[in-house]
């Protein structure tokens, strides 16, 4: 299945459970306060778009010591150094087939449980192979908050709109599964260069 057409299925999926409710004013507040449970899949279509895409392109470690007093910890490749710093590329990996099966392609499935129809073949093979956020003691302390906010945004796009990706205007290119290709630019942050075109 290309990803154009798994993409158009997450987002007719996403709307179905996002309108998927029913019941209006506090039932629909009390359904709406816990959407973790309740829209499961749009939090895999994030965390999918994340993983191909993540906004934070670098990770900066230094090797330090474990507790104070102790010696700082030394990489066996650059003995006596331990002033150097340590980059690790999310992106690269993100998109490390080693690390996660068919990794260049999007599926969703792969961040639900077998019981919501998720695909355990797919998972990462360690809990530390996604890093939209970084990881550890130093991962961003607003991760959560705009988990949220984007989960948020989400639903409520598909609730009030159809739509696809389209090409940007002048730019007429396809990738082999006839969806534009999404073009990144990488700073701090990496993102989309000249926005998601969508009709």
């Amino acid at each position: 299945e290309a990803d154009a057409a798994r993409v158009a299925r997450a987002t007719e999926r996403t709307a179905a459970a996002a309108n998927n409710g029913g019941g209006d004013g506090q039932e629909q507040e009390e359904e709406q306060e816990d959407d973790d449970a309740s829209i499961p899949y749009a939090q895999a279509v994030l965390d999918e778009a994340m993983r191909l895409f993540p906004p934070g392109t670098a990770i900066v470690r230094s090797p330090r010591a474990l507790a104070p007093g102790a010696p700082p910890l030394v990489l066996p490749s650059l003995p006596g150094r331990p002033d150097v710093v340590v980059p690790r590329a999310t992106p690269s990996v993100h998109r490390n087939p080693y690390a996660w099966p068919r990794a260049e392609e999007f599926i969703p499935e792969r961040f639900l449980p077998a019981e919501l129809g998720g695909e355990p073949s797919l998972k990462a093979a360690s809990p530390n192979a996604f890093l939209p956020f970084g990881a550890g003691a130093r991962m961003c302390i607003g991760w959560r908050f705009a988990q949220m906010e984007a989960r948020l945004a989400l639903v409520f796009l598909v609730r009030q709109l159809d739509f696809e990706a389209a090409a940007a205007p002048g730019d007429e290119e396809e990738e082999a599964d006839g969806a534009p290709p999404i073009k990144t630019a990488t700073g701090i942050t990496m993102g989309p260069s000249g926005g998601v075109w969508c009709r």
